[in-house]
């Protein structure tokens, strides 16, 4: 039931837009492959402790980039990233728009600035003159954000991510004030959950029987749900919905 697709991103100061709005989407990569070589991402991601705790560009990151903020940790008894801090200093800030809205609603668009200023300006984004008032300011404590970001400005230096592995050509460090951070939250692209069901299209209970008339097509329980098959979903549709409307006329002739 919990099956959806999204990446991380930011929420609107403005109550009267009502959406989550993406990072600026990065080329998917393939597991085994790598990015394409030239793709570079100024930010790192980190939990309320001040610590990274993910590959800030995962394979299909669009699709996956949602998961690693739900975890949920036992020691302090709640989400350590929700929301999760994105921080780049003040080069990374200049390559390229940090968010890409997105919306199907009528009568509510937002465009994001290429130079990130009017979001800086905002409120979206906001910064920080040092690494001590970023720790101030995020609230963790200024000696541990002072040492993730000199592992990590390490790791961009040695073009290796030993932590989680994030590609080199990905990488870059953040250096130069000021820095820039945001809170930035799970973003839902595509659901994929629902209730279990069989080949015949039947939704099954939680002891795995079918439930009399009652059945599923298409994206609601998808046989992908775990995954993102993009135009494979319209097949399930179809085939789906064929074999639900079918088992429930026979139903009905029963």
């Amino acid at each position: 039931m919990w099956h959806y697709h999204g990446s991380y991103g930011f929420r609107h100061t403005d109550p009267k837009y009502p959406f989550g709005i993406r990072t600026k989407r990065l080329p998917d990569w393939l597991p085994g492959t790598g990015p394409r070589g030239d793709v570079r991402m100024p930010w790192i991601l980190l939990d309320r402790r001040g610590r990274r705790f993910a590959n800030e560009y995962d394979p299909y990151l669009q699709d996956t980039g949602a998961r690693t903020l739900g975890r949920y940790d036992p020691l302090v008894q709640d989400y350590a990233a929700l929301p999760a801090w994105l921080i780049a200093d003040s080069e990374g800030t200049k390559l390229y728009s940090f968010g890409r809205p997105t919306s199907n609603e009528r009568g509510i668009a937002y465009e994001w600035s290429a130079d990130n200023e009017t979001e800086i300006a905002s409120g979206i984004l906001q910064r920080a003159s040092s690494i001590e008032a970023l720790a101030q300011a995020i609230g963790v404590p200024g000696h541990k954000l002072a040492a993730t970001v000199e592992d990590w400005n390490a790791a961009c230096a040695a073009q290796r991510d030993d932590d989680w592995g994030r590609p080199p050509s990905s990488m870059m460090p953040i250096v130069k004030p000021p820095f820039t951070y945001a809170a930035v939250w799970p973003i839902v692209s595509n659901t994929q959950g629902g209730p279990v069901h069989d080949s015949r299209q039947r939704v099954l209970n939680a002891d795995g029987k079918p439930i009399p008339g009652l059945y599923s097509a298409g994206e609601l329980g998808s046989v992908f749900g775990h995954l993102y098959l993009s135009g494979g979903n319209i097949a399930e549709c179809f085939v789906g919905g064929r074999i639900a409307g079918r088992e429930a006329a026979l139903r009905g002739r029963g």
